[in-house]
């Protein structure tokens, strides 16, 4: 969890989210500043958690994530339940050393088996110089 989070303000405006539905748009904004949220754009969300806090049914939240996914903005993995959000480190990157310590105890935590591993490490090797590198490393060859 964290306590503060950016959100552009080409948000409202940019070509993929002015194309979005109503949900589809509150959903985004909803996982870039949820409280599940953490420096790597990537946690653990089952669907209730999401439903409880917009206080949505879980179908509607399942269209959302159809949708984000559609866009690519988000892919969710149901088995696992956890979501990466795809440009997320492209708007917050890691800014230094510490948090790249950090960011890599929480990749950690991801499952391996987890769909969305592999596209945040893709995000890591391309968006963060902080990020130790030796976790992807270890990572590209499980």
């Amino acid at each position: 969890m964290r306590d503060y989070g950016k959100v552009q303000t080409t948000f409202w405006t940019s070509e993929d989210t002015s194309s979005m539905s109503d949900t589809g748009r509150m959903l985004a904004l909803y996982l870039l500043t949820s409280p599940h949220s953490n420096i790597l754009g990537c946690f653990h969300l089952p669907i209730g958690y999401v439903s409880e806090d917009l206080k949505w049914s879980p179908e509607r939240v399942e269209k959302g994530f159809a949708e984000l996914l559609e866009k690519g903005f988000a892919t969710r993995d149901n088995a696992s339940k956890w979501v990466v959000l795809h440009a997320y480190l492209k708007w917050n990157p890691i800014e230094n050393p510490n948090q790249g310590i950090a960011a890599g105890r929480l990749f950690e935590q991801i499952p391996n088996r987890s769909t969305v591993k592999p596209l945040l490490a893709a995000a890591l090797r391309i968006h963060s110089k902080h990020f130790p590198r030796q976790i992807l490393d270890d990572f590209g060859t499980v």
